[in-house]
């Protein structure tokens, strides 16, 4: 049987994977499902309402009552046909069926109770009496009953019809009609029961079988009222989107039409069953389309997203339109796209009138003539620029005037007159006429107006062109004497004026011509005659072609250039521009006038640049420097030697060749058209480039170009230098490998340090955790002043130890200062507190003298290295004085608004030291000289290390001292002041002997010593400890064996612990916490651990206390904790986040957390930096899209003080404009998420401990 996917996921829920085999409860079963699969068809029709609802539009299948079997009747209301039950299914119980009895009954009891129980509908079952049989809550709700399911369990059926009628629309009617369908004893589904409230109920009556020989009646109610509203809904909404004339269509989820309108079948030729299937973006598709808003559709429609735009369609003979087509999807309650709504409308009417429009506004905006539209009775209603600049009037001013306005005393009476006449009858005009401009000077215009009509041929308006023939007026005015004053004029230019007459052949020199060839008045009688005689014998055929084209009426002026010889043996060079100024009646020229220049000195000019340019030319070819100019096609036209030595081409082998296609590798032909393109817009710059020669050799060339202009200013290429660089390349690249060389020497010796560290680390961590179990026992004075040798000899290792990782983690840069709030008071005292005991034991005073009364209670900074400072200070102050004491001082230099600067000093009576060694002092390994180190000991490094951190922090350091009576150490550094809210919280951490009762722990480390400490120190709080040796024995342990944590070395033989959490966190579990105890102390280990999937890491050697802080913690959430007053309370920051959301999204998963952590800490902060930078540039749509981008994150971490400042800043940019608060806003998220990051730092330091 094929079950409907909600009945079979409750059966399998309520009564296992078996159905039993008897056929009365196959029969029951089948009916529910039947009954389902009519309510999932319901549940379409639903779909189908929402989606009209959303779109307001809509086409629907009316036949939304169809049934999904032929056996089985649709939806009726109570009380019509109640004398005939139709298309009814057999009776579920047919002759010849066994009777339920024994333990089938036990299923028909039991089971079907506990089925029924849980179906989403009301249920009523009666037995053959027609008392209640079984029922659920859901009947008693919908009818409103008190009491429960097993309370009216066994009543009477029909006393309790009668309880419940009043709540039915027809309450006598439902009475009866329950009778006849028992009498009738025939399956009946979906009838529509209407109840007093308004509600509507579907009811299904199913005869069934309830124990042996006899058969009940099962009652099932289903409330449909918001199906029924939907239903009318979609009626309603199906004629809406059918009587829509324009065209409405839906696809699906892959852009296939589904349903079309009628209105879209007629603008696509398509008819309903052809549109269907066919793809939407289909219709747009041919000769016309722009792809452009084409793939802008698909964009959207791809993306989910909504889409308007405007296209060619075609229909299906192929005939185009336009068509304006809004979209829009179809979501599910996921948010996914299910099908998409389009609305089609022919637009190309539209497109047409705004494309004439277009081009009419383009024409008449930009039209040289003035340009004016007015209205039926001439009324102006716009003017171009031209027109404004034309008459002085701009279109405010003229608006709604008559052009005869700019009629004046000078106007003709006759052209006003004519019209007048024509823009009366609406006729077309042509006429010159003189107007005045708003300043009251007279122009003259030539005025060309047409009617403007509309459809119905009814006169709108006018479209009038005035053309300024002012200056053509002027000039025919000044026609009449232009010739007589015409030779004076040019005689006055200078001394080369002449005439030219082609009906006399002769030519008129002025008398002053002579004087350019070096002769005089006296020494010539025809000068026409001299000037063509002394004309240069190679530059006459020139001249004599220039005349050839006069007379063919192919020009009608010239600019030459040619020589003459001068009288005294030089030549001249002349520029010879000539006009016409009067025509033939053939259109050939009659007369010509023109000048004679001398231009000799330009020449000579020209060509002493040709020589400079060629002696530049030589001296970057004698500089190596090869010189290469091409075209705008990029075709070399000049090349010098040098370039070809270069290039080990020949000149005539580049000569109009494409220059990158000769010697430019192809990966880099892309860079080469980019610089061309630049070059066209004008820009130069120099570049480097890999290059290929002719013998294919690689060479690397440092090219300077820039582009090529002629006289005119006309781009005509490019000019390139080009200078060899391989072996400076070469040496870049020795100098790369050498850094490289470097940077692994300093590695290897990070690595070194590293195995140091991890080799000393180990041993040290057994000889700690056994010495402090010993303390534990019951031990004599003896025993006590061994153990703590022992204890202070460790101790001194492990200072040296991280003397020199702090030194070498200085010299590497990877040391990081906190910058957090301190009480620099309790520092000072918390250091002197540390060394008391020790000057004790020499019998010395420590004293702090003087802690000055303004010191700021909070200041900012790393009171951890200041710490280590005053440590290292106080330290060897005690260790170098025998006797007197040692004094700590702390005063306030300067005391500025936000800062202090702080002077803390260090002052012994000890041995002192000499001048010359104080300068050293501060070297590494320096001590003054081997008796001080075999007396003192030590490392001499400190006072390097404290120099060193000083530095950081951008402090100094300085040392007064002399020999045999002391010393002062002085330090001062400057530190922001803070409040007390700066203050980090504060982690505490108590104690109790069962915290670790029955929490079974893997400890794995190769190390035999390491592990008995470990396992010593769980077995004193109640755990229970398994080793491994390796990372290999763990995996094996823990595929075995439940195991509440891991303890994980990380260097090990087989397998080491990095390997093996990566594969735990592959192939056993997410979950399970790992903690890595490692021996190495170098930065950034810690991370690839974290990276590995260890929830954190615990350096050897570790302290009892840090041991247990860190398991309790990641053992927290089990209930480890057997007395709640004495557990590990780690003091979370203040309310400036909420990881609620984010735990409660990772499911238990803590690295989910700290992957989040660290993405906002390495994220958000650049990002809010980006968001400052596109304010200050005032990018308020770029800072908006980041606001909105940080927005999320802002929610899921829950930081409530930026919620509001972060959604301002997005409206804000969406606006355009900066306001008053913006600035405020902005600094407010800067410093929040500042805020923020330091107290995930803090809280997640804690939780890596």
């Amino acid at each position: 049987m094929n079950l409907n996917k909600l009945l079979e996921k409750q059966i399998k829920e309520l009564l296992g994977n078996s159905l039993p085999e008897q056929a009365e409860v196959k029969r029951f079963v089948e009916a529910v499902n039947d009954s389902y699969n009519y309510f999932d068809r319901k549940a379409i029709v639903n779909s189908k309402i929402a989606l009209g609802k959303n779109l307001a539009y809509f086409e629907a299948n009316n036949k939304t009552q169809q049934h999904y079997a032929a056996n089985i009747s649709g939806p009726r209301r109570v009380g019509h046909n109640t004398n005939k039950v139709t298309n009814s299914t057999p009776d579920i119980n047919p002759p010849g069926t066994e009777l339920i009895a024994g333990k089938q009954l036990t299923f028909s009891g039991k089971q079907l109770l506990h089925l029924i129980s849980g179906l989403n509908t009301a249920i009523l079952m009666e037995d053959a009496n027609r008392r209640v049989f079984l029922t659920n809550q859901l009947f008693c709700d919908m009818f409103g009953l008190a009491a429960s399911p097993e309370v009216i369990k066994g009543s009477s059926c029909i006393s309790l019809a009668e309880e419940i009628k009043h709540l039915v629309k027809s309450p006598q009617e439902f009475i009866e009609h329950i009778a006849y369908l028992v009498s009738k004893g025939q399956t009946v589904i979906g009838e529509v029961l209407e109840l007093a409230d308004g509600r509507v109920v579907i009811r299904d009556y199913i005869p069934v079988p309830v124990t042996a020989g006899s058969t009940g009646h099962l009652w099932r109610y289903m409330d449909i009222t918001e199906q029924q509203e939907k239903e009318n809904e979609l009626k309603r909404l199906s004629l809406v989107a059918s009587a829509n004339a324009n065209g409405v269509a839906f696809s699906d989820a892959y852009g296939n039409i589904t349903w079309a309108n009628e209105g879209f079948t007629r603008l696509t030729g398509y008819t309903t069953d052809e549109i269907k299937g066919i793809k939407a973006v289909a219709l747009c598709m041919g000769p016309l389309t722009d792809m452009y808003t084409i793939q802008k559709m698909l964009d959207a429609f791809y993306a989910g997203k909504d889409f308007n735009i405007e296209a060619v369609h075609y229909r299906k003979d192929g005939t185009w339109f336009w068509g304006r087509l809004k979209g829009q999807p179809v979501l599910d309650k996921d948010g996914t796209p299910q099908q998409y709504f389009a609305m089609l409308e022919d637009c190309t009417v539209e497109k047409e009138k705004a494309e004439q429009l277009r081009v009419l506004s383009l024409i008449a905006e930009d039209n040289l003539n003035a340009v004016i539209i007015t209205d039926a009775r001439g009324g102006i209603t716009w003017v171009n620029k031209s027109f404004v600049k034309i008459s002085g009037y701009t279109l405010h001013e003229v608006e709604g005037q008559l052009p005869g306005m700019m009629q004046g005393p000078g106007t003709n009476p006759e052209s006003i007159a004519y019209l007048k006449d024509k823009i009366a009858i609406g006729n077309p005009f042509d006429c010159e006429l003189l107007n005045y401009t708003k300043a009251g000077f007279p122009y003259w215009i030539r005025i060309k107006g047409q009617p403007i009509k509309n459809n119905k041929g009814d006169l709108t308006g006018f479209f009038a062109l005035e053309e300024n023939m002012t200056k053509e007026k002027e000039d025919l005015q000044k026609l009449k004497d232009y010739e007589s004053r015409f030779r004076k004029a040019f005689e006055k230019i200078g001394d080369n004026v002449w005439e030219h007459d082609f009906t006399t052949g002769k030519t008129y020199f002025s008398k002053s011509e002579s004087h350019l060839l070096g002769y005089t008045f006296d020494d010539f009688t025809d000068n026409a005659a001299l000037w063509w005689k002394r004309i240069y014998d190679d530059d006459r055929a020139m001249l004599q072609e220039n005349d050839a084209k006069y007379r063919r009426g192919e020009i009608d002026h010239h600019v030459l250039e040619y020589r003459i010889m001068h009288k005294d043996g030089s030549v001249r060079w002349v520029m010879d521009r000539g006009v016409v100024i009067e025509l033939q009646s053939n259109n050939t020229p009659l007369k010509i006038i023109g000048t004679h220049t001398d231009i000799t000195e330009r020449k000579q000019a020209e060509e002493l640049l040709k020589r400079e340019e060629q002696k530049y030319r030589s001296i970057i070819a004698n500089m190596n420097l090869g010189l290469l100019e091409v075209d705008t096609d990029e075709n070399v036209i000049f090349t010098n030697q040098s370039f070809c030595d270069m290039s080990g081409y020949d000149y005539d082998e580049l000569i109009g060749k494409r220059a990158s296609h000769i010697y430019v590798k192809e990966e880099n032909i892309e860079l080469i058209e980019s610089k061309n393109e630049a070059r066209k817009r004008g820009s130069l710059d120099a570049y480097e480039i890999a290059v290929k020669n002719k013998r294919g050799q690689l060479r690397w060339w440092l090219i300077s170009g820039a582009p090529r202009y002629n006289d005119a200013g006309e781009l005509v290429g490019s000019i390139g230098i080009h200078l060899d660089i391989t072996d400076q390349k070469q040496l870049e690249t020795d100098l790369i490998e050498a850094r490289e060389q470097a940077e692994g020497s300093t590695r290897s010796k990070e690595i070194f340090l590293a195995n140091m560290s991890h080799e000393i680390r180990t041993p040290m961590n057994a000889i700690l955790g056994m010495t402090y179990q010993l303390t534990k026992t019951k031990l004599d004075s003896k025993q006590h002043f061994y153990l703590d040798t022992i204890n202070s000899a460790s101790e001194n290792l492990l200072v040296i130890i991280n003397d020199i990782l702090d030194i070498s983690k200085i010299e590497a840069g990877k040391l990081n200062l906190e910058r957090i709030g301190f009480e620099p008071a309790t520092v000072v005292n918390h250091a002197i507190k540390v060394m008391m005991h020790r000057a004790e034991e020499k019998g010395l005073s420590i004293t702090n003298s003087l802690c000055d009364k303004i010191l700021s209670p909070v200041l900012m900074g790393d009171p951890y290295r200041l710490n280590q400072v005053l440590l290292n200070l106080i330290s060897n102050a005690i260790k170098f004085t025998e006797k007197g004491s040692v004094d700590i001082s702390c005063r306030v230099l300067k005391d500025a608004v936000g800062t202090q600067i702080v002077l803390v000093q260090v002052k012994d009576t000890g041995i002192g030291m000499d001048d010359t060694f104080v300068k050293n002092l501060f070297q590494k390994f320096s001590q003054e000289d081997a008796s001080v180190t075999r007396q003192y000991g030590g490392t001499g490094l400190g006072m390097s290390i404290c120099k060193d951190l000083l530095n950081l922090m951008g402090g100094e350091i300085t040392v007064e001292s002399k020999k045999g009576t002391g010393t002062t150490v002085s330090f001062k550094v400057e530190f922001a002041k803070g409040s007390m809210s700066d203050l980090p919280s504060k982690k505490t951490f108590s104690v109790n002997k069962d915290m670790l009762a029955n929490k079974k722990i893997l400890v794995v480390d190769d190390n035999n010593m390491n592990r008995l400490v470990a396992k010593t120190i769980l077995h004193n709080y109640g755990a229970i400890t398994t080793e491994a040796v390796n990372g290999k024995e763990a995996v094996e342990i823990l595929q075995q064996h439940e195991i509440d944590l891991v303890l994980m070395d990380i260097q090990m033989p087989v397998m080491g612990g990095i390997e093996a959490t990566q594969i735990i966190r592959k192939d056993i579990s997410q979950l399970l916490p790992v903690i890595a105890l490692t021996a190495n102390a170098i930065k950034g280990d810690n991370q690839k651990y974290i990276d590995a999937g260890m929830n954190a890491y615990l350096s050897k050697p570790f302290k009892e206390e840090e041991l247990l802080q860190i398991v309790t913690l990641w053992l927290q959430g089990e209930g480890v904790f057997a007395d709640k007053k004495n557990h590990t309370e780690i003091t979370k920051p203040g309310k400036l986040y909420d990881l609620s959301a984010i735990r409660t999204i990772s499911r238990g998963n803590e690295i989910f957390v700290i992957k989040m952590v660290n993405m906002f800490m390495e994220q958000i902060p650049l990002q809010a930096a980006e968001l400052e930078t596109y304010y200050h540039h005032s990018d308020y749509k770029s800072m908006s899209a980041m606001a909105h981008k940080i927005k999320p994150v802002v929610d899921n971490m829950n930081i409530i003080s930026l919620k509001e400042p972060i959604r301002e800043i997005e409206k804000i940019g969406k606006l355009g404009m900066a306001n008053d608060n913006l600035e405020g806003l902005v600094q407010i998220l800067l410093e929040k998420i500042k805020e923020v990051v330091e107290a995930l730092n803090l809280e997640f330091e804690v939780s890596a401990l």
